[in-house]
């Protein structure tokens, strides 16, 4: 029997900005699929990278270091976390800028 735990993952307070690499020119989105052991104070360990789309950009170490700021935040009526694992994707997106360049006119 399997037990689906439904988690709302929270950055911790104050956290430091994680550098991403740009997708490429044809993404505009990268998915990473991380799998962490959900500490019972309710921060994660053991991350692994299930999957990674672009493959090979840098997304997997970047959600890597984000989850070490990862906390769920506990259920009504729990004091703990039971020992479990958590599946979560992260998103990274980049919207194109619509830059304008104003050349000075030399009639």
């Amino acid at each position: 029997m399997s037990v689906l735990l439904f988690a709302l993952v929270l950055l911790a307070q104050d956290p430091a900005p994680v550098v991403a690499p740009a997708p490429s020119s044809q993404e505009n989105m990268a998915v990473v699929t991380l799998n962490c052991a959900l500490q019972p104070t309710g921060s994660l360990d053991d991350c692994r990278v299930v999957r990674e789309t672009p493959a090979g950009q840098g997304y997997g170490d970047a959600a890597l270091q984000t989850s070490r700021r990862m906390r769920v935040p506990l259920r009504d009526g729990l004091t703990e976390h039971p020992a479990s694992r958590v599946q979560y994707d992260t998103k990274f997106r980049l919207d194109p800028l619509d830059v304008v360049i104003a050349l000075p006119d030399r009639r």
